[in-house]
């Protein structure tokens, strides 16, 4: 028991965030680039798409989605030293390891404990050899914007009553706003990864149970901003 009790205490401290934090920082910045790594094709066949002038899916193929290949023909065009590349990884992991104590804290503010044993569970899963890779990748990506989706989401929920232009709604909107927009992101980075989203479909749902008509007003919010970048790639292939 005495074991148990001193874990405990271990789990408490409010600086063990920053231990995980660092911990984690190292596997990160160590990791070699490997040939095997997606950011290799993501790079080439988004460069030739969005900077060499090739048509998509016809004269370069590519079975990513044009939000990773953009993003890959950006990071070509501007990473090309190791000294930025383990900037960029250094400034992802980060973000990662911020979003993910926020999300913790909002969702946990008095357990202390249970709070640090996530995180650290956390940060080790996503640290893990083989999972972290260098470069541009649906699987960081979208593990990147899943933990936004779910912080910017849960801040909704707890957020109180907001004004905007066309009167007051229950909940601050642009929490709402910024989910729609880390959603359209999600869904053209990663399906797969948007399965996990699924959990904040059904507590929209539940939220607005009990009032069907708010809750359709509300999801326009949510699932606007699919649309108008889902509109905005199909004017770009056609």
């Amino acid at each position: 028991m005495k074991f148990l009790r001193d874990i405990e205490l271990v789990l408490a401290d409010k600086l063990l965030p920053l231990w995980f934090y660092f911990a984690g920082l190292i596997v990160v910045v160590t990791t070699p680039s490997r040939i095997t790594d997606y950011t290799h094709e993501i790079q080439i066949i988004g460069t030739a798409w969005f900077r060499g002038g090739s048509i998509p899916l016809v004269q370069a193929y590519s079975n990513f989605g044009p939000l990773n290949l953009y993003l890959g023909s950006l990071y070509s065009r501007f990473i090309t030293n190791g000294f930025t590349t383990r900037l960029v990884e250094i400034a992802i992991f980060t973000l990662i390891a911020v979003l993910l104590n926020q999300w913790l804290r909002t969702l946990h503010t008095k357990h202390h404990v249970y709070r640090n044993m996530l995180l650290a569970t956390s940060l080790l899963i996503v640290t893990i050899p083989g999972v972290w890779q260098i470069g541009i990748n649906p699987g960081k990506l979208g593990l990147l914007l899943l933990i936004a989706l779910y912080c910017s989401f849960t801040m909704w929920q707890k957020s109180g009553p907001s004004y905007w232009f066309m009167g007051k709604t229950s909940k601050n909107w642009r929490y709402l706003l910024l989910s729609g927009v880390l959603l359209s992101g999600l869904v053209f980075t990663s399906l797969l990864i948007t399965l996990f989203a699924i959990p904040i479909f059904v507590q929209f749902a539940k939220t607005y149970r009990k009032n069907w008509s708010g809750g359709i007003q509300k999801s326009l919010f949510l699932f606007v901003p699919v649309f108008v970048q889902g509109w905005l790639w199909y004017s770009y292939f056609a």
